[in-house]
């Protein structure tokens, strides 16, 4: 019977993680307002001398994919001149363009798929739910070639996704150097496990049969 009972328990116990796909920026129509990017997610623009603005999805001529950006553009760059000294402490303003990814509930994994015309690698800075800078994560493009082929003939891309063992509250995110680009996301929220009824109702009968062994 104790047996019984222990295995509908497990039957009724929830996962402590989901994991959510990525969104494309592709998925939207150009020059729509990305800002609330999903029920977890606040995405927003961020230039270092202007400040932080709303999200919209942005064109390429050259690229194959549309990109989040901001209503002037899409490029990021600079992030290890500008966002970095920023991180260290600097007060003087710096510039730099960058991807902002604030999370309601905190996540414990984060994905993007990048491009780029010249290959340089993305930071993504990653920020405690206290706003505590925790780490920096690099990432680095693959050479694609165009199809089908264009002017350029060669661009850069590549798909990342990241786990982590604390709780993540804020990510900013670009190229730390020339223009790159960000045309999907992947963001997973952190789901803490609550007791239903039903396990509740199992440990009680479980320590009312013990207390009549007993």
């Amino acid at each position: 019977m104790i047996k019984h009972i222990a295995l509908t328990a497990l039957l009724f116990l929830s996962s402590s993680n989901t994991f959510a796909s990525f969104i494309y920026a592709d998925d939207f129509i150009v020059g729509s307002d990305t800002t609330q990017l999903a029920d977890n997610v606040t995405l927003s623009w961020l230039n270092g001398e202007n400040g932080l603005s709303g999200s919209s999805v942005n064109s390429n001529a050259i690229l194959p994919h549309q990109h989040f950006g901001g209503s002037s553009g899409a490029a990021t760059w600079e992030l290890r001149s500008g966002l970095w000294p920023e991180i260290l402490g600097s007060s003087q303003p710096h510039s730099y363009q960058a991807l902002q990814i604030d999370f309601d509930a905190p996540v414990r994994s984060f994905g993007m798929k990048i491009e780029s015309l010249n290959g340089d690698g993305f930071g993504v800075y990653v920020f405690d739910t206290f706003g505590n800078f925790v780490e920096e994560l690099g990432a680095y493009l693959s050479t694609t070639y165009m199809q089908p082929a264009t002017n350029e003939g060669i661009y850069f891309d590549g798909s990342f996704n990241w786990d982590f063992d604390y709780d993540v509250g804020q990510i900013k995110l670009g190229s730390n150097s020339a223009a790159g680009y960000v045309y999907a996301l992947d963001v997973t929220q952190v789901q803490v496990p609550e007791p239903s009824p039903i396990i509740l109702l199992a440990i009680g009968l479980l320590c009312i049969l013990k207390f009549r062994r007993s």
